[in-house]
C-alpha cells in the first residue's frame, strides 16, 4: 500500500455539515482543545472555550468564506457525528482548516481514513494545512504523507503532495 494510503474503517462517511451539528462542532472544540486537559473542569472553562471557539470560527469564516464544513460518521457510531473537517477547495489545491476526531473514536482509524479521503478528493492537487507542534495529530498527517514546509514558533505547516 502507498504511503498516505490507509483502508477506510467500514462504514466511515462524511456528509456536510448542516445547523443541527453547531453543538457537536463547538462540544469537540471544547473536548479536542489543549485547555481542557489541563484546566478544571467547570463554568469558567466553558466560558473561555466558548470565547474561544466563537473567534476562531468567526476567524475561519473571514480567511476561508467558501471552505465547506464536513461531519464524519461511522456506521459503528449509527450515523451519528464521529469527526469534523473544514476544508477550503481552492484552485492551487485543498487547505485543511480545521480537523478533529471526537475523542471517543480516536486511534480506530477514523482520522486516517478522513485524510485518505480527503487525498483522493484532491486528485492530482495538494493539501495544505497547519498544526500546533507537539499536537498529536501532526503523527497522524506525517504516517498519511505529508511533510513538513515551514514553521514558526506556534505552527507548522504540513503539505501533501500526489505521488508523479
Amino acid at each position: 500500500m502507498k504511503p498516505g494510503r490507509h483502508p477506510a474503517p467500514p462504514g466511515v462517511h462524511w456528509r456536510d455539515a448542516g445547523a443541527h451539528d453547531t453543538e457537536f462542532r463547538r462540544d469537540l472544540h471544547h473536548l479536542t482543545h489543549p485547555l481542557a486537559a489541563v484546566l478544571p473542569a467547570g463554568p469558567d472553562l466553558t466560558a473561555l472555550l466558548d470565547l474561544q471557539y466563537a473567534a476562531r470560527t468567526h476567524g475561519y469564516q473571514q480567511r476561508h468564506p467558501g471552505a465547506r464544513a464536513l461531519i464524519v460518521e461511522t456506521a459503528s457510531a449509527a450515523g451519528r457525528a464521529a469527526g469534523y473537517l473544514l476544508v477550503d477547495d481552492t484552485p492551487t489545491g485543498l487547505v485543511l482548516v480545521d480537523f478533529a476526531v471526537h475523542p471517543a473514536h480516536q486511534r480506530q482509524g477514523l482520522g486516517a481514513a478522513a485524510l485518505a479521503r480527503l487525498q483522493e478528493w484532491a486528485g492530482f492537487r495538494s493539501i495544505t494545512l497547519s498544526v500546533t507542534p507537539g499536537n498529536p495529530a501532526e503523527h497522524l498527517y506525517l504516517r498519511a504523507g505529508f511533510t513538513l514546509q515551514g514553521s514558526s514558533a506556534t505552527h507548522h505547516t504540513l503539505r501533501w503532495t500526489p505521488a508523479g
